[in-house]
């Protein structure tokens, strides 16, 4: 790895942070419901690519190398899974025209996708310097 799929990790992170403010601060607005459907699909449309992504080159890869780390890969793809569920929820319910409970989905989806991307930060730090050591 090298470092270069903890970069590429992390500067995607960073990418969708940009866009999940943009998107928090749309559904801060009030009364613009198409608006907040537009920017959410947006969100959910890059998270999916994230997530599969993810899943299918570098976890899978890193997996295929340290089979002992097998638990932590398992435990990012099952979060991936619930992530897209909540994200479905929440798109149900901005379809639906429940702002409110949108919002309050919205937020707490954000705060436990940053605490989702800080673990696989942590875990990418962890094996590269693993490989730093062994080279």
């Amino acid at each position: 790895m090298g470092g270069a799929v903890r970069q590429a990790v992390q500067a995607e992170h960073r990418d969708l942070d940009d866009l999940f403010a943009d998107v928090g601060r749309i559904f801060g607005e009030q009364g613009n419901l198409e608006e907040m459907r537009d920017a959410f699909a947006a969100l959910s449309e890059m998270l999916d690519v994230h997530f599969e992504q993810e899943d299918r080159l570098y976890y899978a890869s890193i997996g295929a190398l340290r089979p002992d780390l097998k638990p932590e890969i398992s435990a990012i793809s099952v979060a991936h899974r619930q992530f897209r569920l909540e994200l479905a929820a929440i798109g149900d319910q901005l379809e639906r025209g429940d702002e409110a409970t949108a919002r309050r989905s919205f937020v707490a989806f954000e705060a436990r996708f940053k605490r989702h991307e800080a673990m696989e930060e942590t875990l990418m730090r962890h094996v590269d310097a693993e490989i730093s050591r062994a080279g």
